[in-house]
Formats: C-alpha cells, sequence, structure tokens
C-alpha cells in the first residue's frame, strides 16, 4: 500500500494562504454593565477608526464583562478628548491588544486569528482543501502514482537546456482516463512535451480537419458549433515544472491542474521563476501542485 502522506504534491499557492494572517496593536476597553454594550457600539461608531479592520468582532466575551476594541494604537491620537470623555462613562481598563489585521482566508488561519481576537470567518471551501492536503483523494493519488512510474521508466530525456521536461500526460482525473501523451521532439526546438501533449488532445477532440460553422468540433454541446476550451476540466501531469510557453499554451487550453514532479529552478513558469497561474492580470486561474514523488524521478535520471 502507497504511504499517501509522502505522495501528496505541495500546493504552489500564494503565501496569503499559506502564512498566519499578520498582528497589529489596538486599544480595547472593559464594558463592565453589558447593557450598555449597544450604547458604546454605537459610540465608537461615530469615530470611524475600525473602518480598515472591518473583519473584527467589536466586543468579545471576557468572563464576567465584555471586551470592546476601540481603534488601532496608532489612531488612538485621533479621537476626540468628547469622544473619549463619553466612552469613559460606560468603559474603564483602557489597554493595548493583538487584533487580527485582515479578515484571515482559510481555516487554519481562522483558528489562529480568532485566538486573538474574535474575527468574522467565510469559508473557501476549495483553498482550505488545497491547504489542508485532501484536494486529491488517496484514489487520486494512486492514479498520479501510476503515471509518474510511466514517467520514471520512459527512455526519452529531454535535451533542451531551456525546458527539462520530458513527459506530459493530460488526464481526466475523474474518469481516470489519459487523455494523451506528449514527449518532446528531437526534430523541432519548440514541440516540448506539453505541447505535443496539447496537440494531441487537439487531435483526439476536435480531428484534423478545419473547424468551422458547417463543420463544428465534436466536443460542441450546444448546436452553435461553439465547442469548449481544449482541456476544461482536465489535469496535467508534468516529469519537470513547466516553462512560460507550456505555462501559457497550458493556460489558454483551459486546463484545471497541473500537477508535476520537478521544480525547474533556472526557467519553471509555475512556482520558480514565475507563477502564470497566479498572475491576476489573466482570465483564467488553474491549481498547480509540485514535487510528486520528486525523489524517485530525480533517482530515475542519475541512473540513466
Amino acid at each position: 500500500m502507497l504511504d499517501v502522506t509522502k505522495l501528496y504534491p505541495i500546493p504552489v499557492i500564494e503565501d496569503i494562504y499559506v502564512n498566519d494572517v499578520p498582528i497589529v496593536r489596538a486599544i480595547s476597553g472593559t464594558i463592565t454593565n453589558r447593557k450598555w454594550a449597544s450604547i458604546v457600539s454605537k459610540i465608537i461608531a461615530k469615530s470611524e477608526t475600525l473602518s480598515m479592520l472591518p473583519h473584527l468582532k467589536l466586543i468579545r466575551n471576557a468572563g464576567n464583562h465584555l471586551e470592546i476594541v476601540i481603534c488601532l494604537e496608532g489612531d488612538y491620537h485621533q479621537l476626540s478628548s468628547e469622544l473619549l470623555d463619553e466612552l469613559s462613562t460606560y468603559v474603564t481598563n483602557f489597554r493595548t491588544v493583538d487584533v487580527p489585521s485582515r479578515v484571515p482566508l482559510v481555516e487554519h488561519q481562522y483558528d489562529a486569528a480568532n485566538k486573538c481576537w474574535p474575527v468574522t470567518f467565510h469559508r473557501h471551501r476549495k483553498m482550505d482543501s488545497i491547504v489542508r492536503g485532501d484536494y486529491f483523494t488517496s484514489d487520486d493519488v494512486h492514479f498520479f502514482h501510476e503515471i509518474v512510474d510511466s514517467i520514471i521508466s520512459s527512455s526519452i530525456r529531454s535535451n533542451y537546456v531551456f525546458c527539462p521536461c520530458f513527459d506530459c500526460f493530460i488526464v481526466d482525473v475523474t474518469t481516470r482516463k489519459i487523455i494523451s501523451r506528449g514527449q518532446p521532439s528531437v526534430r523541432h526546438p519548440l514541440k516540448h512535451c506539453v505541447m505535443v501533449a496539447l496537440d494531441a488532445v487537439s487531435q483526439i477532440e476536435c480531428g484534423s480537419s478545419n473547424i468551422s460553422e458547417e463543420n463544428p468540433s465534436p466536443k460542441s454541446s450546444n448546436g452553435l458549433g461553439v465547442a469548449p476550451y481544449l482541456c476544461q476540466g482536465y489535469t496535467a501531469l508534468c516529469s519537470h515544472e513547466p516553462c512560460a510557453m507550456c505555462a501559457m499554451a497550458l493556460l489558454h487550453s483551459r486546463i484545471k491542474c497541473v500537477v508535476y514532479c520537478l521544480s525547474w529552478h533556472a526557467g519553471g513558469a509555475l512556482g520558480s521563476r514565475w507563477s502564470a497561474h497566479l498572475t491576476s492580470q489573466f482570465n483564467h486561474r488553474f491549481d498547480v501542485f509540485r514535487g510528486l514523488r520528486a525523489s524517485d524521478v530525480t533517482n530515475s535520471l542519475r541512473n540513466q
């Protein structure tokens, strides 16, 4: 039986989902009478000093009394003397406290932030599953394992300095079906394995004939001759991190996910030198994972 925890690839995501929410200092006070909570809330609302922290819950339970956040520590001097006098009628024990600086995006951030000060949180289910490590099921990982076995046994290796990737599979994870496989062409410098695999999908899905209104794609399902994108819903599994050309080709094909075994620090475009999948200017985002059985692939390359 495979140890799935060791085979699970590492997500290539923005640090904002990985790191804990930064902490800032704020001023809080104690409301000794719980009946005064709504009055104090209205007083603080007048100051608008918490407009930059809308994710904070204004009041938290502190045992026998309530504690209310008033403003950021740096904004305390902006409070008018009239407002402070009004607050002093209902609030005592002004002090500095730590509060989260922004809204948490995933569950582990919420757990840490909520221990500091109560916050609002709207769960991002997909990102939660990616960060937790259960985006792929154990069956998915076993399927990937079988494909990596094929990559390791491949006798073809890329001779291109500008793209070391030597094997690419386009697969449908849902049906466990291999759609196409691409390996680099020794005759053409631009026929990287990803490009060859995408071209093979095009041949399979669309045929070799020209597509027109009279001869729509076989994938067309709306009767208007408008086909979905080439790799919509598919996953690409590569031996190495794709180069910029291949990463953009995958983006334009509307790939759902890319998983690669080895990072390419010199020129990889999905996490190393560039992260095409995280570029906000593009109108398509896809998930990327790295490090799938990296040591096994590395050892296979050394033994060639």
